[in-house]
């Protein structure tokens, strides 16, 4: 890791850039920048203006007054949508730069906080790095309890273990860029949006602890729980839309199969090959060479189709033992088929099909820095 002594010999144009989108913020934002630019982490900040109104142009040109770069938008487009603007320009501008570093335009990020996160991605150059609220029990319920929701949510579906799925203080690798700019969501769910599409970059996500700010019980944020939960939600929904519509085929075959033939074991056979070749052709990138990712698919192909077994075994016991119709046999036996899958693709090396190396609790205390 490059310590504070050695960072005059890091060519100055590869320091990370400090990037805060801000909607109606206060002048707390500009005692942050002022301390900020004076870290030697950080080569530069960038400002994305979300469409606050007139009424706050006097705080953005105090800001550009101890260069700042502002950026416009003339309305509201959501946080997501500001990252991106800010993001876009950084490369043009900065194209020699290392990463980003995004933070809160709420106070609720610490100058000195924000500079390890920059000192962390520019000693981890692949790795997203997080900086975590430690103690998450001081925040807020709303924000307590979305976190620990999310997190769950995202450790069920991805096996990726996160203490603070909704930090806004992050180091993004320059070359995870691009992939970012692509996504299409605009608002607080951009941010969850970008730890799932980090699994399918060759690089790993680092948490490293932070302090805990919470300024009047957390009042000037602008997540909205409701409307804003939703949405990351939904995010899940589409990264998982060749799932849902694999198993859609799975059950319509299944059906078709099991009327025409009335056995068992074979439609269960049809539609469950049915639904892996689905799902293998859609997920296959042969562009990317056969590599780690194009084995481990390979071999989850093999295990769903071999897990039809399991399904008659278990839909049989449904019927025989519990007297339950075929059908809610056959849900019950994938719900526990589907538990244990899970579990086995995100606890076996081989079944991972991304290189990403998840923070648990037993590293993170040796990754903080």
């Amino acid at each position: 890791m490059h310590h504070s002594a050695s960072i005059d010999s890091i060519p100055f144009a590869t320091r990370p850039v400090a990037l805060v989108p801000a909607y109606m913020p206060d002048s707390r934002l500009k005692d942050v920048v002022k301390s900020l630019l004076e870290s030697k982490w950080i080569q530069c900040v960038v400002c994305v203006n979300d469409g606050s109104g007139d009424s706050y142009s006097g705080i953005f040109d105090e800001l550009n007054q101890i260069g700042v770069t502002v950026i416009s938008h003339e309305k509201n487009l959501g946080k997501g949508r500001a990252l991106r603007t800010g993001m876009s320009e950084i490369l043009r501008r900065y194209p020699e730069t290392q990463g980003v570093v995004t933070f809160d335009a709420d106070g609720q990020h610490l100058p000195k906080d924000i500079a390890r996160v920059a000192e962390a991605l520019m000693s981890n150059r692949k790795t997203l790095v997080l900086g975590s609220r430690t103690a998450l029990r001081e925040a807020p319920l709303r924000s307590r309890f979305g976190n620990y929701l999310t997190g769950k949510v995202l450790t069920l579906f991805t096996g990726i273990r996160l203490m603070d799925t909704q930090t806004g203080l992050r180091g993004i690798p320059a070359e995870s860029i691009p992939l970012l700019l692509r996504l299409e969501t605009s608002g607080y769910d951009f941010e969850f949006d970008m730890l799932i599409s980090a699994g399918g970059q060759k690089n790993s996500i680092k948490e490293i602890p932070i302090q805990t700010v919470y300024i009047d019980d957390n009042e000037s944020s602008h997540f909205n729980p409701i409307q804003d939960s939703a949405k990351i939600y939904y995010v899940l929904l589409k990264h998982s839309k060749v799932f849902i519509t694999a198993a859609l085929i799975d059950y319509a075959i299944f059906w078709a199969v099991f009327m025409w033939v009335e056995k068992l074991f074979i439609s269960l056979a049809v539609c469950r090959m049915s639904a892996v070749i689905y799902y293998f052709l859609v997920s296959y990138r042969p562009a990317h060479g056969p590599g780690k990712k194009s084995v481990a698919l390979i071999l989850k192909s093999f295990v769903l189709v071999g897990s039809s077994f399991i399904s008659y075994f278990g839909i049989n016991a449904g019927m025989e033992y519990l007297n339950a119709p075929l059908f809610v046999s056959r849900v019950g036996a994938d719900v526990i088929i589907l538990a244990l899958l899970l579990s086995l693709f995100r606890r076996v090396r081989m079944f991972q099909c991304g290189p990403i190396q998840n923070s648990s609790r037993s590293s993170r205390r040796t990754e903080a820095v």
